[in-house]
Parts: structure tokens; C-alpha cells; sequence
């Protein structure tokens, strides 16, 4: 019995977890330039002719990616940041980035540790567009998203993931095309890039959205519903991006593994994974497609997410097992995307496990040593099996043990852990 037959399809994961929680165009063919209107409520007309300058740009440069960042063999280590407001409940009132002298040491700890990138998400539209109907929480003031994508490069001295809706909230499908409407979604998303600008230019869409959106109802369609979201979606940005005057860089679709269990290979997981490639493929494939052979197309990477204690949700005697579980996952995954697109172009998306810890917001017992020991043993596992990124969830955010370093800035055992793989890298 799996997960979703146990627990339904939201599971026993808490709302808050699922909800908080490129690399490469694949330079092939001539890369287009065009500039698109914007769509929705909220966005001026003239929106996709500059991008917004920042109020405070950061004090490093950063390298400016290109397609090569997907191939390098060496592991990126990463973590996120919470979406939701923090501290005086602002959206940039981070003890990470040391809000208003929150946590002096947050930062050196994550500079440390060698955390390379952090993901954040955007958890309510900008002050000035209208929400999707029934949000509660509060607009996202742009200088308070300029803040944390400032922080996270110049404080943190790392690249920004910014994971795009739509993903799971409250109440269920704000964001999702169904609900708020294809136009609002991708006008949005377009904003986002508009305000970040070449600060960012890994994004992430989306966020588990086959639990978010619902498309689990069915497990038979959930890939491929999710498919035909990246085919609406995704080229779109790239090419806006595009005509803003720098390249960005898109992943997805954050699917989880819920079906994670000790009795087989998580055959089901597999196939929606599989499932959303092959849809974007026969897009791609297909003369008719206005995205015949375009490689905005393509996935940078694929991402997934991981979390021991589903595999013991599942029956597992113990999360430790899980680990060679998703072992065999990655390999599976790997050998879907190189079946659907091929052996000059599957390889190079490249896969990320861009959520992941031991427990939940529900597990109490943080203090085991055996969750410092699933740190170490997780992403030597992830190494081997050649996965490119993965960002433990999370630094500083939660107030509860998913935080390796604490809001007040202390480093937990397994943050030592993760800290002494990271720095053994060469």
C-alpha cells in the first residue's frame, strides 16, 4: 500500500513544508529574441521592455552562468531559505541574511559550509497586482524581494533558485493555471524575472504541483498534466528573459516522491517522471507545435524531492533504508530522460534534488544521532549516482529541527555533517 492510498493526496506532509518548500538552455540551434506584453491583471503594459533596476544591487559579482554550468562534474551543494514572512513579518526578515543584526554568525555558517546555491520562492504576488482569490497572506513588496535576492548573493555569497508557483498552499490551487488562470500565472512569473533581472537566473517551475494542483487524483495523468504546465509556461520565460538581455535557466517540476516504500522500486514515482518528459518531447517532436525542435523547450534539469521519513510512512522499518531507495530512483529517472530524448540530448539535462532532509515538520526526534549519520550517508549517495544539485530544506526558517543552523545561529550536529561532505570536494 503506498503513500497516496494510506494517507490521500496531500498525505500525512504538512501544509507548511510542502508549500515552502539553468542551468542549461541547451544552447542548440539559433537562440530567438522576442519581447511578449504583459497579460494579466496588475503589470503594465510596457512591462517586458526593461527590467526593474534594484534598489541595491550586490556588492559581489557573481559569475554569470551560461550553459556550461551543467557541465562540470562536481556537486553543488545548496539549502533554501523560507518563501513565507519572517521576522516583523517581512518577506526579507531573515536571520540568514542577518536582518536587522538578527544572527551576525547565520551567514559565515552557510559561507562555511560552502553552500553554493540557496532556493527561495515567491509566496504571494507584488504589492499592486491582484492576488488569486482567497490569498491570505500579505503582497510581496519589491523591496523586500530585492533584499533577499541581494542577500542570498551578496550576503550569502550564493546564486538564488527562485522556485516559481504554482505549488501547494492554502487554501489548495491559488496559483494554479485552473484556478487563477494561465494569462495571470505566466504575467506573474514574467514580473518576477522583470524585478530579479540578471540577479537570478536559475528558476525552478514548480513547486510538487501534481499535490498542489491537484493532478494526483489521478496518478495515470499526473505527469503528463504537469507536462502540458511546462509547455504553457516555460519557453515563454526564456524568451522574455531573452529580450530583457540575459539568458535564464529553468528546472522543474519538483515532483515528490511520496511512493517511496521498502516492497519495489518506486515504479510509480518513475512513471510520472516519465510521464512529464515524454510530454514535453512529443511537443517538441511534433511540426504543428509552435515549439517544434525549440530548445527553450527542454528542461535545464529535472527535480525531485526527497524525504526519508515518507519511506517509514510507506512501511520502512527505518529511514537510513531509504537512502539506497532513491538511489535506485535517480538511476530510474536518469534512464527515463535519456530514453525520451535520446542520447545526445537527455544527458544533458541534468538531474536535482532541490528539496530534501530527514524529517518533516511533524518528526520530534531531531536529536538522534542517526539524522547527522543520514546527512553524511544522503548526499554521498546523491554523488554517486551523479546528481548535480541537491538543497536541503532548510537554513534559519522553520524555528524547528528542519533547520540545520537555528535562528539564532547555531549549527546543529547535522549541519556538521553536511558541512564536512560539502568541504571535502575538490
Amino acid at each position: 500500500m503506498n503513500a497516496f492510498d494510506r494517507f490521500g493526496a496531500r498525505g500525512w506532509r504538512s501544509v507548511l513544508r510542502r508549500a515552502a518548500a539553468g542551468l542549461c538552455a541547451l544552447a542548440i540551434g539559433l537562440l530567438a529574441s522576442c519581447g511578449f506584453a504583459a497579460e494579466a491583471q496588475g503589470v503594465p503594459e510596457d512591462a517586458h521592455l526593461t527590467p526593474i533596476p534594484s534598489a541595491e544591487r550586490s556588492s559581489v559579482r557573481l559569475p554569470f552562468l551560461d550553459g556550461t554550468t551543467f557541465d562540470r562534474e562536481d556537486f553543488l551543494y545548496g539549502s533554501e531559505i523560507g518563501s513565507w514572512p519572517m521576522l516583523d513579518n517581512r518577506y526579507d526578515g531573515h536571520s540568514m541574511l542577518n536582518y536587522n543584526g538578527s544572527c551576525p554568525g547565520c551567514a559565515q555558517l552557510a559561507r562555511d559550509a560552502r553552500i553554493s546555491v540557496v532556493r527561495w520562492g515567491v509566496w504571494n504576488v507584488f504589492e499592486g497586482m491582484t492576488p488569486p482569490r482567497g490569498q491570505k497572506a500579505p503582497p510581496l513588496p519589491r523591496r523586500q524581494f530585492d533584499a533577499v535576492i541581494d542577500g542570498i548573493r551578496s550576503t550569502l555569497g550564493a546564486e538564488p533558485l527562485i522556485k516559481l508557483p504554482p505549488g501547494e498552499s492554502d487554501p489548495t490551487g491559488l496559483f494554479c493555471p485552473e484556478t487563477w488562470g494561465e494569462a495571470n500565472l505566466i504575467a506573474f512569473d514574467k514580473e518576477v524575472i522583470r524585478q530579479a533581472g540578471s540577479r537570478a537566473q536559475l528558476y525552478e517551475v514548480a513547486n510538487e504541483p501534481e499535490i498542489g494542483c491537484g493532478y494526483d487524483r489521478d496518478w495515470r495523468t499526473a505527469g503528463a498534466r504537469t507536462g502540458h504546465l511546462w509547455i504553457r509556461v516555460v519557453p515563454d520565460l526564456k524568451r522574455y528573459a531573452r529580450a530583457l538581455g540575459f539568458e535564464i535557466y529553468v528546472g522543474g517540476p519538483a515532483f515528490a516522491t511520496t511512493n517511496v516504500n521498502p516492497n519495489d522500486s518506486n515504479p510509480l514515482d518513475v512513471e510520472i517522471a516519465h510521464a512529464f518528459m515524454q510530454t514535453i518531447r512529443d511537443e517538441y517532436e511534433s511540426p504543428q507545435s509552435r515549439y517544434y525542435h525549440d530548445p527553450d523547450l527542454i528542461p535545464s534539469f529535472y527535480s525531485f524531492h526527497a524525504y526519508g521519513v515518507e519511506y517509514t510512512a510507506n512501511g520502512g522499518k527505518q529511514a537510513m533504508d531509504a537512502i539506497p531507495r532513491y538511489g535506485v530512483y535517480v538511476d530510474a529517472v536518469r534512464a527515463a530522460i535519456d530514453e525520451v530524448w535520446g542520447r545526445e540530448l537527455g544527458p544533458r539535462i541534468r538531474i536535482a534534488c532541490t528539496e530534501w532532509n530527514y524529517g518533516d515538520d511533524d518528526f520530534t526526534g531531531w536529536s538522534s544521532p542517526e539524522v547527522a549519520t543520514y546527512y553524511s550517508e544522503f548526499l554521498a549517495m546523491l554523488r554517486l549516482h551523479k546528481v548535480w544539485m541537491a538543497n536541503q530544506f532548510l537554513m534559519a526558517s522553520n524555528d524547528n529541527g528542519m533547520d540545520m543552523i537555528t535562528m539564532d545561529g547555531r549549527p546543529t550536529p547535522y549541519y556538521e555533517a553536511f558541512k564536512a561532505a560539502s568541504t571535502s570536494q575538490r
